[in-house]
């Protein structure tokens, strides 16, 4: 309530909005005058050209259009505290000079920088591998503990495992140890996914309450450089840390996966039946259920009978399906008929017809 207020005091001393008014994003808190004042002129700026343009513009007509990615980047994260941009598209390139200029001032033009490499700029600064690494539900520590990362139907679990990571100190120690490192990369994590909603956090074990305050701090210390809000419980007994994160999208997965069509999205395959438990490889017996061995015996009891019974065995049946079989009975006789009467008609053709003899005596 008192940021809400400071933010309208704030705004009530620049003239220009006076015949509108502002919204102003959840982004802006804890922003001076000096950001806002930025922002105010822009927009004062764009609201002219859009009046100007609706009333010299026949309908229809556009007259404003929303801005590319190039400015939403220079809107969202170029402040004072980014040291430099670097960018690979000459022409983007002053497309944002051009942007920041009129946006922010030439005071921050100089930190944008044309990358001129023959190594792509991705791969030059190792993000297309640490792009390759959200994508993995195991992420490594240094210390060679790692966190797990699995998204789930109503929320999403992180798992801190001490893994490879070895010391001589306490088991206490160590678990606070394994946690200092693993609070500010879940946080780093969080933001590189964009994972959103309910976040529950499993952290190692630990029984001192000031290393759990110690553990707890870190981790808000790193989400507080995240623009999404963010909200966290103290640890409990069991070392879980719940927390909500402000979704602002679609989850990085819904992109770049499809749910499995072999396991639909269980993550699991069925085994065969020669590797289940209950299989006995001695006799290759198989131990089925009850229901399923009971209805296997009466088919093979029911084929038994009708072998036993013959062919001239009449089963009762409807008498729709006695009048199909008629059919199939009669129809097989003619097909039978008229293959012999064809066979006979071959025979003829190709036994030859006797010829007159004639002996030749000496």
């Amino acid at each position: 309530h008192e940021e809400r207020q400071r933010l309208k005091e704030l705004l009530k001393d620049f003239s220009e909005g006076k015949t509108g008014g502002f919204i102003v994003r959840t982004v802006s808190s804890e922003k001076g005058k000096k950001e806002f004042s930025r922002d105010v002129v822009f927009l004062e700026k764009k609201w002219q050209e859009i009046v100007q343009l609706s009333e010299g513009s026949k309908s229809p007509s556009l007259i404003y259009k929303e801005y590319d990615l190039i400015w939403k980047v220079v809107r969202d994260y170029l402040t004072e505290e980014i040291t430099k941009v670097t960018i690979d598209s000459y022409p983007s390139y002053l497309e944002m000079r051009k942007i920041v200029e009129n946006l922010i001032g030439k005071e921050l033009i100089d930190k944008i920088v044309c990358y001129r490499g023959h190594v792509p700029l991705f791969e030059s600064k190792n993000v297309s591998a640490e792009l390759e690494k959200i994508y993995d539900s195991r992420i490594y520590l240094k210390s060679g503990a790692h966190i797990v990362i699995e998204p789930t139907e109503g929320l999403t679990v992180v798992d801190v495992n001490s893994g490879k990571f070895k010391t001589k100190s306490s088991p206490e120690d160590a678990a606070f140890m394994v946690n200092m490192e693993a609070a500010p990369e879940i946080a780093r994590q969080l933001r590189l996914r964009d994972v959103g909603g309910i976040i529950v956090i499993d952290f190692i074990d630990m029984s001192k309450e000031g290393h759990k305050r110690k553990v707890l701090e870190t981790l808000e210390d790193a989400l507080a450089k995240d623009r999404s809000k963010t909200e966290v419980n103290r640890i409990s007994q069991l070392g879980l840390v719940e927390m909500t994160r402000e979704r602002t999208g679609k989850a990085l997965e819904s992109f770049s996966f499809v749910e499995c069509p072999y396991c639909d999205g269980r993550g699991r395959v069925r085994l065969g039946v020669s590797k289940l438990p209950f299989h006995d490889h001695k006799d290759q017996k198989v131990h089925e259920p009850r229901e399923q061995k009971t209805q296997e015996h009466r088919e093979q009891r029911n084929q038994e009978h009708r072998d036993h019974q013959g062919p001239d065995h009449r089963e009762h049946r409807s008498p729709e399906h006695r009048d199909h079989r008629a059919h199939e009975h009669r129809d097989q006789r003619t097909h039978e008929h008229k293959d012999h009467k064809a066979q006979e008609q071959k025979d003829e053709k190709i036994t030859p017809e006797p010829k007159d003899q004639k002996v030749i005596e000496t």
